[in-house]
């Protein structure tokens, strides 16, 4: 489990590449971007993306099951990844 602090904006590239242990990760809502495989090949099944992210680079998200948007959101993401993940509306 991961619990990053609020004020973080970028998720670098490879932050979280191959942490198979990585199960549970709250992102903090100032998140603007998140570079390319930060979270590529971890043991997360779901992710709730805050809203407003300005950027999400390639090969993220890869073996999650859900991924969760703001419903404001949901159009923008809804064929976004390359991840076979489901998208959902966080309510």
């Amino acid at each position: 489990e991961i619990n990053l602090p609020d004020n973080l904006e970028k998720i670098n590239t490879y932050a979280f590449n191959e942490c198979y242990n990585l199960t549970s990760i709250t992102l903090p809502k100032n998140i603007k971007f998140i570079d390319h495989w930060a979270f590529n090949d971890t043991g997360l099944k779901s992710i709730t993306l805050p809203y407003g992210i300005e950027s999400i680079g390639r090969g993220n998200f890869d073996g999650l099951e859900a991924i969760y948007v703001d419903r404001r959101e949901y159009d923008r993401y809804k064929d976004y990844f390359s991840s076979f993940a489901e998208i959902r509306i966080n309510d």
